[in-house]
């Protein structure tokens, strides 16, 4: 049995729903010797931490009182210390409610919305009953200077500053993860679904067999499920050899309907707080388990990780580990709204990036280089092609109901496609200008094609599958002659000609 006092305190960021708190905890132990007088050994603990998505100050004050008591339970729990069975707690917060709140609680009542705080105090209230405490909550006046103060306000003025200090630590963590020298052995990686050709795919597991040989762990997003993803497989692959479990490598995320079962950690929605706050939108609104902030919250486990399980974390970060060090963005280039929020994961990220403190590289050519690895891997549809393609989705119609392409213009694409082939594994030629010279060889033969149509074929030789060239390259046309006025529209015949000027010049280039 013992006589024990706690004084506690909070800050609040209203802005943020965010709250720091932070207590002393004395604890003064009855002698079982006479001749000791009652002057046991005193002991002392203090303790902070934050929380976010509190409505209102007062729940940070309660928490805080809720924090002490937890430290208590958790003593007892370590030491085996029954000599807390039974005590007396005075404790002493500068919050009129909190003390309302707990003589005035009548368990039997259910709140009629969510009331983060009767949960607390329901918690407080079963603490009590386990551990048969007598508990006395008491108002202690805040802000008197030390001068005037007596001792448990001079306490109240210490714990006010450590709440101060723990919720504006954290935010600043969270902005700054890396400060103070602070490693991490992470990495997140953004990819799309598939690759566009084989290159591209023997560079991504190319990156993903250096990560893993470094010893990264890996944050890995992708479009769609990732467990047949060529990055992923990869990734097992190097488990497999090295006898390790893929769960220790990486990690991956994607968006899923049974994502949505998953409650929000709240921490995750303190960042969007703070992304509205600078872009001056109201943030005193709820936040619910939208497909928006369900994106958000992918977005921000991708940077910081998985939340930890409890909230008194000494980093203040609440996650389990340190941040990622750098960010890989191998997705098509992003085009983003300066206005609304962010409608993608990969928004999110960049929309937080704006804010955190990390580095991110953007395509294969930036992440080679930062990782040391040799830049000839990267595939032939580089970065700067997927920073030009802006939608690039295969056609939702087929063209297999077009006329099989005739022979003299099938030649005449597959000779354009193969001499151009050097040009764009160097990267002198991208997709975008490979489609406008078909369009070019096409009206050269004397065929017509509207301008309106040039981006969609733009779209179409980009996203098309080139495995089989000769299959692509009949695809392309057939493509481009769907999208054509036919010469019998026209009221003209197709003038042919031997040689055009585009086959002849790419000839050259052979």
């Amino acid at each position: 049995m013992a006589h024990i006092r706690i004084v506690c305190d909070a800050s609040y960021d209203q802005d943020l729903w965010f709250s720091g708190y932070a207590g002393i905890v004395n604890i003064r132990k009855k002698s079982t010797d006479d001749q000791k007088s009652q002057e046991a050994d005193i002991q002392t603990l203090t303790y902070q931490g934050v929380a976010a998505e509190h409505r209102k100050s007062q729940e940070g004050e309660t928490l805080a009182v809720l924090a002490g008591l937890r430290q208590l339970a958790q003593r007892q729990l370590n030491e085996s210390d029954s000599g807390l069975l039974g005590s007396t707690i005075d404790v002493y917060t500068d919050c009129k409610g909190t003390a309302e709140r707990f003589y005035n609680f009548d368990p039997d009542h259910i709140p009629n919305h969510n009331d983060t705080e009767y949960g607390y105090i329901r918690e407080i209230y079963g603490l009590i009953e386990r551990y048969d405490w007598r508990v006395k909550v008491s108002h202690v006046d805040a802000h008197v200077p030390n001068i005037q103060a007596n001792v448990i306000q001079k306490l109240n003025n210490k714990v006010d500053e450590r709440a101060n200090d723990a919720r504006l630590r954290a935010v600043h963590m969270m902005l700054n993860p890396h400060e103070g020298g602070i490693k991490s052995d992470r990495v997140a990686v953004l990819l799309p679904k598939v690759p566009m050709d084989i290159s591209e795919r023997n560079a991504w597991s190319r990156l993903a067999y250096h990560l893993a040989e470094k010893g990264k762990k890996i944050h890995l997003y992708t479009e769609g499920n990732p467990n047949n993803h060529p990055f992923l497989l990869a990734l097992a692959d190097f488990a497999v050899t090295q006898q390790v479990k893929l769960s220790a490598i990486v990690k991956p995320y994607t968006y899923m309907p049974d994502f949505l079962q998953n409650p929000l950690n709240k921490r995750e929605l303190t960042i969007i707080r703070h992304h509205m706050k600078m872009r001056g939108l109201n943030t005193g609104v709820e936040f619910t388990n939208s497909e928006v902030h369900i994106r958000a919250a992918i977005a921000s486990r991708l940077l910081f990780g998985e939340p930890a399980p409890s909230v008194m974390t000494t980093h203040f970060s609440d996650r389990k580990h340190p941040a990622v060090d750098v960010v890989y963005d191998l997705m098509n280039a992003l085009k983003r709204d300066a206005h609304g929020l962010p409608n993608s994961v990969q928004g999110w990220l960049h929309t937080f990036l704006d804010y955190v403190d990390i580095p991110v590289e953007q395509g294969l050519h930036a992440a080679f280089t930062r990782e040391n690895l040799k830049v000839e891997v990267s595939p032939e549809t580089t970065f700067s092609v997927r920073n030009e393609a802006t939608a690039p989705v295969a056609p939702a119609e087929s063209t297999d109901h077009v006329p099989y392409a005739d022979a003299d213009l099938l030649e005449s694409f597959y000779e354009i496609y193969d001499a151009s082939l050097p040009a764009l594994r160097s990267r002198e030629l991208t997709y975008n200008q490979l489609a406008r010279i078909f369009i070019h060889e096409y009206t050269e033969q004397g065929h017509s094609f509207p301008t309106c149509a040039e981006k969609s074929i733009e779209r179409f030789v980009y996203a098309a599958p080139k495995k089989e060239p000769k299959k692509f390259v009949n695809r392309v046309l057939k493509q481009i002659r769907k999208l054509s006025p036919q010469p019998s529209e026209l009221g003209i015949e197709p003038v042919h000609q031997n040689r055009s000027e585009s086959q002849v010049a790419l000839s050259r280039k052979r």
